[in-house]
């Protein structure tokens, strides 16, 4: 989630909308036989799980027309947050009370493995029994690595240093801290923050390893919102050039699945929905395909967006990809946001105009630090129930990924 001044901009036309398509929000889990898709539903991981691909050509059969629905998520917060039951941002309160409200569970729930700290492997791990669980019981699981600056924090002792989340940022940097940052470094086995580097993926991948032991498919959303200027790994690092992140982006695939051995997840490109070039000095953003790490890398197109009409600029040029489209983080301006927000208007936009998109996933709430609350979950806000109620919205219930698998 980011706090940016360019969700207020006004565009003079969006791009890419559909007309409304009547669609039975249950019509993938009454078809036995898989859906046909013109999407791109081979995973970039030729040696993927079974489990993965069947999960991979479920979610790319809800990106044709007509309408099938649209799969929820529910962001729980990051990898402390989630296991604590009075946390504002965990499960606890982001998932089981849309339950107690609604009667359902959303879809999909997605968490942080680092971001607001850089958490131990056992807080990783418990932090993995809530997403096994949530498998377990029939949902998608979503994770995000959001990570610290590794030239602020070697990760030498996490007991005493954890970090916090300033240090994924680009806002606190002193111009010398700036200067430090440069991605080639992280793919260059000479450079001294190439261990650091590894010593992360390592730690992070040894989650994933579990989440893999257990069954879990991974949803993954590394390093995100590249095309903007906030967080260290974004264009501030490398003005001119797409190469250094996308060789990170390429790097990292290849390390967790050829070395690592990871085989559960689905690789998703997250950028800011944006389509042009945008600079006020302060906040700086280029278009959301300019450094994508090529189809070879990616399994599906997720931006994220955050502005109250729900608007999506740049749709029609995910849809031209090829690649089955989502929206990784997706909702209301969360300036002011008290928790006024009209859940239906979710799917009142997908349906009506982004009828090709495979899910959503709305952000958690957050305390301001100052006495006051941003509201952008899904409970947080008004007609959950209304929303969670409509046909063409689809919950831990409805799941049907299993119906995917191939069979001999």
């Amino acid at each position: 989630m980011i706090k940016l001044l360019m969700i207020l901009i006004i565009l003079s036309s969006l791009i890419g909308c559909n007309s409304k398509v009547d669609g039975g929000g249950k019509a993938l889990l009454d078809n036995n036989v898989p859906q046909k898709t013109t999407r791109d539903n081979t995973t970039s991981n030729p040696n993927a799980l079974e489990t993965t691909k069947a999960v991979l050509r479920y979610i790319a059969a809800f990106c044709d027309e007509p309408f099938n629905g649209v799969l929820s998520g529910q962001s729980c917060g990051h990898t402390p947050n989630i296991y604590k039951p009075d946390d504002m941002m965990g499960y606890t309160q982001m998932t089981e009370k849309l339950f107690q409200t609604t009667g359902k569970y959303p879809a999909i729930i997605a968490l942080d493995y680092e971001h607001d700290i850089i958490a131990k492997p056992e807080e990783i791990s418990k932090a993995n029994q809530v997403l096994i669980k949530y498998w377990n019981e029939g949902g998608l699981i979503a994770v995000g690595m959001s990570p610290q600056n590794p030239w602020l924090n070697d990760e030498s002792d996490l007991d005493s240093n954890p970090g916090n989340w300033n240090l994924t940022r680009t806002t606190s940097l002193t111009k010398e801290q700036l200067d430090m940052i440069n991605l080639n470094d992280l793919t260059n086995p000479e450079k001294p923050v190439f261990k650091v580097w590894r010593r992360k993926l390592d730690r992070i991948a040894a989650g994933l390893k579990e989440l893999q032991d257990s069954g879990v498919v991974v949803l993954f959303k590394p390093i995100q919102e590249m095309n903007g200027n906030w967080f260290w790994w974004g264009v501030s690092s490398h003005k001119d050039d797409p190469a250094p992140y996308v060789n990170l982006y390429r790097d990292l695939h290849n390390y967790f699945t050829k070395e690592k051995g990871l085989n559960n997840i689905i690789w998703m490109f997250s950028p800011l929905s944006f389509v042009s070039n945008y600079n006020t000095g302060d906040t700086w953003i280029v278009p959301q395909m300019w450094n994508y790490p090529g189809d070879d890398y990616v399994d599906i197109i997720a931006p994220t967006a955050y502005n109250t009409a729900l608007d999506i600029w740049g749709y029609s040029e995910l849809k031209a990809t090829g690649k089955p489209i989502a929206m990784a983080e997706y909702g209301p301006d969360h300036k002011d946001n008290h928790g006024e927000f009209d859940n239906t208007k979710y799917i009142k936009r997908i349906s009506s105009d982004y009828n090709e998109l495979a899910f959503w996933i709305s952000w958690h709430d957050w305390n301001n630090g100052d006495s006051t609350n941003t509201y952008m979950s899904l409970i947080g806000n008004k007609n959950a129930q209304e929303l969670i109620q409509n046909s063409d919205v689809l919950t831990r219930e409805d799941v049907a990924w299993k119906k995917f698998l191939k069979r001999n």
